[in-house]
């Protein structure tokens, strides 16, 4: 159990990544962190994971996701999937 104020915090830049699992306690089959960006905030540039699919859940606001040359607006109730590879 992770609590409200639990979890390793880490500050980059604009956005707050709070890490509620990060693995060990699921065989590195499942990690889950909570993110909270500023308004505006750029995301990483395009990039793919070779080991884990990776998954972005939607709580307020809107987050813009780019595959390829297309981008795509999820706003608050949009769950994001990314396949690993």
């Amino acid at each position: 159990m992770v609590g409200p104020g639990d979890g390793e915090t880490i500050v980059l830049g604009t956005t707050r990544l709070r890490v509620l699992e990060d693995g060990s306690n699921t065989g590195h089959r499942l990690g889950i962190a909570e993110s909270v960006l500023a308004p505006h905030t750029p995301g990483p540039p395009q990039h793919r994971h070779a080991q884990h699919d990776e998954g972005f859940y939607i709580i307020s606001g809107a987050v813009r996701f780019t595959v390829g040359d297309k981008d795509y607006d999820a706003t608050a109730g949009t769950l994001v999937m990314v396949p690993r590879r």
